[in-house]
């Protein structure tokens, strides 16, 4: 399965979590520009791969502590 959309200046594609500099750095520079999305466990073709159920409780965790 595909997700919709090719990687762009505002959409980017993370296929593992990217640790807490790499987030911010990415958030930063859509900030910087014209806003965007990031998707993550999708490969930089577009396929889905999916994350873990408990990477992504552990990304919710500390998402708002790093943007801050």
């Amino acid at each position: 399965m595909k997700y919709p959309g090719h990687e762009s200046a505002n959409l980017e594609f993370k296929q593992e979590l990217p640790t807490k500099q790499e987030l911010a750095k990415t958030i930063v520079g859509f900030c910087n520009l014209y806003g965007g999305c990031l998707v993550l466990g999708v490969d930089d073709s577009g396929n889905i791969v999916g994350i873990s159920e408990n990477e992504i409780d552990c990304l919710i965790e500390s998402l708002q502590q790093s943007i801050y």
